[in-house]
């Protein structure tokens, strides 16, 4: 069986029985500004079990080098070679399946320092909880890194828009679940404290979680819970 790397799906790490689920984060999309963010790029997922941690693993991938050979070789491989190969796979497209489903297209448009760069398309919008494709899409910036951080990511990136396409959507229904039911929730720092409503929807419970957030508070915050998460909690209790 495979290690789960999703939020939902089972651990399975050296035969850990824990799920896997994705820290909050507070931070805002900034690819228009220096693509790809951190926010985009950052592997928030976690095993509250045994402590896995999607990040180290991340990073472990990213930027490796042949250890058999100098810094200095290195450094020569990566800036002076320009292969017929690399040249070939300008043109290539690859498909990016993200946070809450949104697919981006990633062009090689040319090689720099022996790394591809990519044009980065965003291809679907969620405006109000509804998943669509925007008409006559338009590359928004570039990109710079190696196809390794794409070979390593099996799950993220597609060669096939169709299996892409397909991704996007499950991953859309199951993370922002517009028609799921929904608590929101009162948290002291990270504590959770009280559900402070009834069932709503996805968009009756984001309304409501800001109306609360807007006011004056000290260290609590409200957030939408799923009804689903709630209850996955309740049975590892």
């Amino acid at each position: 069986m495979e290690v789960g790397i999703e939020k939902g799906e089972l651990c399975n790490r050296e035969g850990c029985t824990g799920v896997i689920e994705e820290h909050d984060t507070d931070l805002s999309c900034s690819c228009h500004i220096n693509p790809p963010c951190s926010k985009c790029v950052d592997d928030r997922h976690y095993c509250p079990e045994c402590n896995w941690e999607g990040i180290e693993d991340q990073n472990g991938h990213i930027g490796s080098i042949e250890s058999n050979k100098t810094p200095e070789q290195n450094i020569r491989t990566i800036k002076d070679t320009i292969t017929e190969d690399m040249k070939r796979e300008i043109g290539n497209k690859y498909y990016r399946v993200e946070y809450q489903g949104s697919l981006s297209l990633y062009e090689i448009i040319e090689y720099k320092n022996g790394d591809p760069v990519y044009s980065i398309t965003q291809l679907t919008t969620m405006k109000n909880y509804e998943y669509a494709f925007i008409e006559n899409p338009k590359p928004f910036g570039t990109s710079n890194f190696s196809t390794d951080v794409i070979n390593k990511d099996k799950k993220g990136w597609f060669l096939d828009f169709e299996q892409a396409k397909k991704k996007s959507y499950e991953r859309f229904e199951y993370e922002v679940n517009p028609n799921g039911q929904y608590r929101v929730a009162r948290y002291f720092d990270d504590i959770f404290e009280i559900y402070v409503t009834e069932t709503l929807t996805k968009k009756e419970a984001d309304i409501k979680a800001k109306e609360f957030n807007n006011k004056p508070r000290h260290y609590v915050s409200y957030s939408p819970v799923a009804i689903r998460e709630i209850q996955m909690s309740k049975n590892r209790e």
